[in-house]
């Protein structure tokens, strides 16, 4: 029976995965932009099998969805003989805006496009609604043989919206009635972490373990969450800046490794004081396993192992070192990207501003010294208005020569900043300006200096 774990891929070598995948139509042919083994096809899948093996996708039973977007959940429970209220945020309001390229739901129409379900059956089973995830109203409390939510319960803002909304929700349950809903968690810690973020949270062990004794206390008994990250080269494969739809099950997001997970909770108002205090160590238990499973991934992962090992270091004279230490422009009338390339002869990656953990320290190209001196001269990417940051974002070339978005750098390779200058900025003179990296913390690291002149005609 399906439990409440971590997305780990030998879920996609199992019976009930290939059976919910076809009858999902999650393959080759429907992708809509997705890899084959991504994330939100484990968790459409998981969540079905866990509401199949509890006797609740088949004619008669009600369920509700909460910020379903264009999932093809309501068209497959439709097909069963659900009866499926289907609820998203309004899509003509600001707050949507930001999800309405891919998932974001106009209406039911937006339910049933690859035809999972027959039209006349899905038209029967499925009626939607604009709901706010953080207001649900009273008429739908007491209604549902089950509740799902499919990642968007970390999209409310902060982490405690998230377990309110968990709360809130498994009062739309009748008696015996299941919830699943899946989110994202911190892989690595369980102190620092994204909260109070309109864009995403990320969820900790502690979180899950205080949602556990709240929703107990409230009536419902969470199955105890299992961490489990898996040895596989897939399961310790790393995505440094993840893209929609990918396959990876580690994933760096707000300076922080997540996965996702599957939660899955009974409604049980008539607990007794024994049970519940049976609960309360199962659940302990459970926390502690899951904060040792966070341990053994980050010493044992060898690309965060490497990372480790980075930050313990300073980076000092002839770590890095410029290609060429001069470079001479003649800027007309367009805008010029400058191509300042430098060489990593550490045995280290080394991060830039961007997709990186919070706790390892970046590098950036600054005017050089001091610290708050401006430029004579400004482009058009100088990071947030600072006038001595000309670029932040790392660029290597690829086999066709051109250049391209770097993650990170790998030992003992080559990179690049990109400087972009803007003619309608400089006035007509020549100008000679000194650059230089400087890693977090404001250290410049003297050998890196590279001169840029450029005349202004």
């Amino acid at each position: 029976m399906i439990h409440s774990h971590s997305l780990i891929f030998s879920d996609f070598d199992t019976d009930w995965y290939a059976h919910w995948a076809k009858q999902l139509k999650q393959d080759s042919r429907h992708l809509e932009g997705h890899q084959l083994h991504a994330n939100k096809f484990w968790q459409n899948a998981v969540m079905v099998q866990a509401l199949e093996e509890r006797g609740l996708i088949k004619s008669g039973r009600r369920g509700i969805g909460f910020g379903v977007g264009r999932e093809r959940l309501p068209a497959l429970f439709a097909k069963r003989g659900v009866k499926v209220t289907a609820t998203d945020q309004d899509f003509r309001t600001e707050k949507a805006k930001h999800w309405q390229e891919h998932e974001l739901a106009t209406g039911a129409q937006s339910l049933n496009g690859l035809g999972i379900c027959p039209p006349k059956i899905f038209h029967e089973n499925v009626q939607y609604e604009s709901l706010d995830m953080t207001k649900i109203p009273k008429k739908l409390v007491g209604k549902y043989d089950f509740v799902w939510s499919n990642c968007a319960l970390g999209h409310l803002g902060s982490i405690e919206a998230g377990i309110q909304f968990i709360l809130d929700s498994a009062e739309c349950l009748g008696l015996d009635g299941i919830a699943v809903h899946t989110t994202e968690i911190n892989v690595i810690d369980n102190v620092l972490t994204v909260d109070h973020n309109k864009d995403t949270v990320i969820f900790r062990p502690c979180d899950i373990y205080e949602l556990s004794l709240r929703l107990l206390d409230a009536g419902y008994e969470i199955d105890p969450l299992h961490l489990r990250f898996g040895t596989s080269a897939r399961d310790q494969r790393v995505s440094v800046s993840p893209e929609f739809g990918n396959d990876f099950s580690k994933l760096f997001v707000g300076g922080h490794l997540i996965t996702q997970v599957v939660l899955i909770i009974k409604k049980s108002p008539d607990i007794s004081p024994f049970k519940k205090k049976l609960l309360k160590r199962k659940y302990w238990l459970a926390y502690k396993n899951n904060r040792l499973q966070q341990k053994i991934f980050n010493s044992t992962n060898k690309f965060l192992k490497t990372i480790r090992a980075y930050e313990q270091i300073n980076l000092d004279e002839n770590m890095i070192e410029p290609v060429t230490p001069s470079v001479k422009i003649n800027l007309r009338n367009e805008p010029k990207d400058i191509y300042l390339e430098y060489r990593n002869n550490t045995t280290y990656p080394i991060f830039g501003m961007h997709d990186r953990l919070h706790s390892t320290k970046p590098i950036a190209l600054a005017t050089a010294g001091p610290n708050d001196r401006k430029s004579k001269f400004i482009g058009d990417d100088w990071h947030n208005g600072l006038a001595n940051r000309p670029s932040i974002h790392l660029v290597e070339k690829d086999n066709k020569g051109t250049w391209k978005k770097l993650d990170y750098v790998k030992p003992k390779s080559t990179f690049a900043y990109r400087v972009r200058l803007n003619p309608a900025k400089v006035k007509k003179d020549t100008y000679e300006e000194p650059f230089i990296i400087v890693q977090e913390g404001n250290k410049h690291l003297l050998n890196t200096t590279v001169t840029i002149t450029i005349k202004k005609s």
